[in-house]
């Protein structure tokens, strides 16, 4: 009578089951062709037997075939029954991070068929064909009906070998429809997993092993997790990366927060050197393992939380948008929590002058499709983030201080005035040895071969701040701010400077008239010719300084027709200045094309000066200076 009653319930059951199963293989087309690697990696951490360091998975490909195995767990009967029956193991385990949504189910994107061997928790060994009949919905059926049998007449056999040291093994025929989706996923498993080993302590190692007519090579992933580097919970952390038998390591700097979100961002050892790398086309943000699709997230570090993350359905995303949600508050709040730990990292790093620290400073376009994720990524990275750093002392010059970028000279090139600026190797690196020549400059300059970088991660900033000028930072200094600086310290009340004054804020050993040269040079290369015509930055034959513009080039002027028409006082009729005031500085050779006010040459300077001493003549009393200068023209 019960088994009547029951036998009913069980059939609807079973066929609600199938019907959903049915509707998630549809949907398979759907989603990534990688996510299978990271549904496999899932179901291994979530089956790992200690949660640390203990566990081993490996993708072995061959033409034809995909094998994953690790060494996790045995399986309760429950575990498998809902393996087939559900597309899922559903571990209950606290530390399973879960939320895969259709689960193991996903990684019939490569195969409905898959051969699945194992062992019970009670000893027992398995191995069993696991296919997905699509052929209609009563096919579907009949299949896992065909798998629970397959299943059950295994564990009759004790013959089942699984390779040591693994207890897990997934089998996949793949066909050519495939191909490209296990390529895809084993392309991404080699980029991301030296983050997944630092993140998940779980894993002691990830292996890779091909051997296909494309390629042949083994690849192995270990982490090696330091102590605390501090009392901020920061760590360095050397991943082992063996392909073919040779052994190369990367590093990494690791920082966690009680609440579980975790930073990482790349270095490289060099002797005594080690320098901050960039993170480079890796999906930025993690649940254990990546999010794909987050590659262009605006973080220059990689975000991970096992816990508090609430990612979209298709794992590529953290919603972030409707502040009144809960999942995106939660979102929210991890990360803002990860550019604090970024932070962390920077101030560590140059507390160690490490080396291109402006690496883990540059903050990718800001590009998020939905609006509203983008308003407040904005007002978060501004606030939480570059507002922060420029405070911090994270830029090092070439003494090894560490400077607030608040407090720095960052020198940039501006290209043209009314466009946005640019960079140029050369320009900038011209530029930063304008500075270094000031005494008031050399300890606020970034290194010389990390001032190209830094102008790059400034303008970045600039993007955030909705295109804000980049010369509207305070650090910032371009050619035109460094002129309008020179006009600033040199002048006196309403005088503009002199070439001595310009001299005094000067380095010992670098001459003043030298140093100007070089600059102007620099203007002509870069696109900055007006700059002579709008700031007092060329001097005269007297040693003041002003705008070439008011200034005219020396047409080989004797010198004695100066004497003169400075023992007779000439002056201009437009701004009473003498010849010598008139006249640019000729040792500026820079300038040496460049027309200015205009030319003046002898035979002008005569004409006007003979006029002068016709003058002079028909005073009764002429003084000793016209006598002079009577001689010397005559000498003329």
């Amino acid at each position: 009578m019960s088994n009547k009653i029951n036998d009913p319930f069980k059939s609807v059951y079973a066929a609600k089951t199938a019907q959903s199963v049915w509707n998630d293989l549809k949907e398979l087309k759907k989603l990534r062709p990688i996510r299978w690697i990271w549904e496999l990696l899932q179901n291994a951490s979530d089956a790992s037997q200690s949660v640390d360091n203990s566990l081993i998975a490996e993708v072995k490909y061959r033409q034809g075939e995909l094998i994953f195995s690790h060494n996790g767990r045995s399986f309760t009967e429950l575990e498998v029954a809902h393996l087939i029956a559900s597309g899922s193991t559903k571990y209950e385990d606290e530390e399973s991070i879960g939320e895969f949504g259709t689960g193991f189910l996903t990684t019939h994107l490569l195969s409905l068929e898959i051969e699945i061997s194992g062992q019970l928790d009670n000893g027992q060994k398995f191995a069993f064909p696991l296919r997905r009949d699509m052929k209609s919905r009563e096919a579907l059926y009949e299949s896992m009906k065909q798998a629970e049998k397959d299943f059950k007449e295994s564990l009759k056999h004790t013959e089942i070998l699984i390779p040591q040291p693994f207890t897990t093994q997934f089998i996949y025929p793949i066909k050519e429809d495939a191909v490209s989706a296990v390529e895809k996923g084993i392309e991404t498993l080699e980029q991301c997993a030296p983050y997944v080993v630092v993140f998940n302590k779980k894993f002691d190692r990830i292996n890779i092993d091909l051997d296909t007519e494309k390629e042949r090579k083994t690849l192995s992933f270990q982490a090696i997790t330091s102590p605390e580097l501090d009392s901020s919970a920061i760590q360095q952390i050397t991943v082992t990366e063996c392909e073919n038998g040779n052994a190369k390591v990367k590093e990494y700097l690791l920082a966690r927060s009680k609440k579980g979100t975790s930073v990482a961002v790349p270095l490289k050892s060099d002797q005594d050197q080690i320098e901050c790398l960039s993170v480079g086309n890796i999906p930025r943000i993690f649940k254990v393992f990546p999010l794909v699709g987050t590659e262009s997230f605006s973080c220059p570090a990689i975000i991970n939380n096992s816990s508090d993350f609430m990612p979209t359905m298709a794992r590529d995303d953290v919603p972030l948008g409707e502040s009144n949600d809960d999942v995106n508050s939660e979102n929210r709040a991890v990360i803002e929590e990860a550019y604090g730990l970024l932070i962390r990292l920077l101030q560590y790093a140059a507390s160690e002058n490490w080396h291109h620290i402006h690496q883990w400073a540059e903050v990718p376009t800001l590009q998020h499709p939905n609006q509203e994720t983008q308003r407040w990524l904005r007002t978060c990275i501004k606030e939480k983030f570059v507002g922060a750093i420029r405070k911090a002392p994270i830029v090092l010059n070439e003494f090894g201080n560490a400077i607030a970028p608040k407090m720095a000279s960052l020198p940039l090139v501006k290209r043209n005035p009314d466009l946005e600026i640019a960079e140029s190797d050369t320009g900038v690196e011209t530029l930063w040895e304008l500075m270094s020549d000031w005494q008031e400059y050399r300890e606020t300059l970034p290194r010389r071969n990390e001032a190209i970088g830094w102008g790059q991660t400034i303008r970045s900033w600039a993007e955030i701040y909705e295109n804000k000028p980049v010369t509207s930072f305070s650090e910032v200094m371009d050619g035109e701010k460094l002129a309008s600086h020179i006009e600033e310290k040199t002048r006196e009340d309403d005088e503009y400077g002199k070439l001595a004054d310009l001299q005094d804020l000067l380095q010992e050993d670098v001459s003043a008239i030298e140093w100007l040269n070089g600059l102007h040079n620099f203007f002509n290369e870069n696109e900055l010719r007006e700059a002579v015509h709008k700031f007092h930055i060329v001097p005269d034959q007297t040693g003041n300084l002003d705008k070439l513009s008011k200034l005219y080039r020396d047409q080989d002027i004797d010198e004695e027709l100066k004497e003169i028409a400075e023992l007779l006082d000439w002056r201009d009729s437009q701004n009473n200045w003498t010849l010598r005031q008139l006249l640019r500085d000729k040792r500026l050779t820079s300038l040496t094309e460049k027309v200015g006010a205009g030319n003046k040459d002898n035979e002008e300077v005569l004409g006007e000066l003979i006029e002068k001493l016709q003058e002079h003549a028909e005073d009764d009393n002429p003084d000793n200076n016209f006598k002079e200068a009577s001689v010397l023209s005559m000498a003329c």
